[in-house]
């Protein structure tokens, strides 16, 4: 009943967007957006115990945010409010490196996850806040054939170090996997490591 329930409230959901967005692009990141969603909530509704599904979940939750408020961002002509949308939406952009870190190091059963995870929270919630306070991010918007297109502020410092750790955060998932699939015991887990 509860799945039913969901399931309908989602459509209804999409039904609503799709009615607000004019654009193709904006269409395809709230469908995209959805999906995601709706594979978080049917994972989190077999097994809310495991720390690997509430990961699972949080991952998916970044991405339907990031998905959802740029879809409808870009769909809109206001700029100052596409502005707002974006900032929203960067904030499961944001959170998405820091978290997917934190799934693979669990999956994995790293060591010494606790240190790197701290910093790597910190630095994405700091750059997080100073985004939703100063939108660093991009420099401006520029209208081509009725489409927005943002322009990175690639001379921030802060955008340098935005890039420089999802990159740091990046290679520590590769070589926790990497490290995963050379001390697994068995072929199951080495063809999950993969």
């Amino acid at each position: 009943a509860d799945v039913t329930l969901l399931s309908g409230s989602l459509h209804g959901v999409a039904n609503a967007i799709a009615g607000v967005a004019r654009e193709k692009k904006a269409v395809a990141f709230t469908g995209m957006g959805l999906v995601v969603n709706r594979v978080r909530t049917f994972n989190e509704l077999e097994d809310i115990r495991k720390r690997t599904t509430l990961l699972f979940g949080a991952l998916c939750l970044c991405m339907f945010l990031w998905s959802l408020c740029t879809g409808i961002a870009y769909s809109l002509q206001d700029q100052g409010v596409i502005i707002v949308l974006l900032k929203t939406a960067y904030i499961g952009g944001f959170m998405f490196t820091p978290v997917n870190l934190h799934f693979y190091m669990n999956i994995s059963r790293a060591r010494f996850k606790l240190p790197v995870l701290a910093l790597s929270y910190f630095i994405f919630a700091a750059l997080t806040l100073f985004n939703y306070g100063t939108f660093f991010l991009f420099s401006g918007f520029v209208k081509t054939d009725g489409d927005w297109i943002a322009v990175l502020n690639t001379g921030s410092t802060c955008y340098r170090v935005y890039l420089a750790a999802v990159i740091l955060c990046f290679l520590a998932s590769c070589m926790v996997m990497i490290k995963w699939r050379v001390s697994a015991a068995n072929n199951k887990e080495k063809r999950q490591s993969v």
